[in-house]
C-alpha cells in the first residue's frame, strides 16, 4: 500500500511539474545542424535546463539535438543579460 501511495504521489508531481512547464514555453525554434534542422522547444530564458529538441533529424539522436537546443537557451540567456 505504501510503495503504492508513493508511486502516486511521484506521477502526480511529474504531471503537475509538466503542467507548470507550459505556461513558460516559447513558439518553436528551428535550428540548423549539420545533419539538418532540429526543432527546440526552449523556455524562459531563467529556464536553460528545460530546452529540449522535439524534432531531430535522422542520424541525430535525442540527446544531441537537446545540447543543441540548450545551448541555444543559454546563448539567448546571454544576449538577454547583455541588453539588460
Amino acid at each position: 500500500m505504501i510503495k503504492v501511495l508513493k508511486v502516486a504521489t511521484v506521477l502526480s508531481a511529474l504531471a503537475l511539474s509538466a503542467a507548470c512547464r507550459a505556461e513558460y514555453e516559447s513558439p518553436p525554434v528551428t535550428l540548423k545542424s549539420d545533419k539538418g534542422p532540429v526543432v527546440c522547444q526552449l523556455y524562459t530564458v531563467e529556464r536553460t535546463y528545460w530546452d529540449q529538441a522535439i524534432q531531430v533529424p535522422e542520424g541525430l539522436t535525442k540527446e544531441e539535438g537537446d545540447a543543441i537546443c540548450q545551448a541555444e537557451g543559454i546563448r539567448q540567456q546571454q544576449e538577454a543579460r547583455r541588453r539588460s
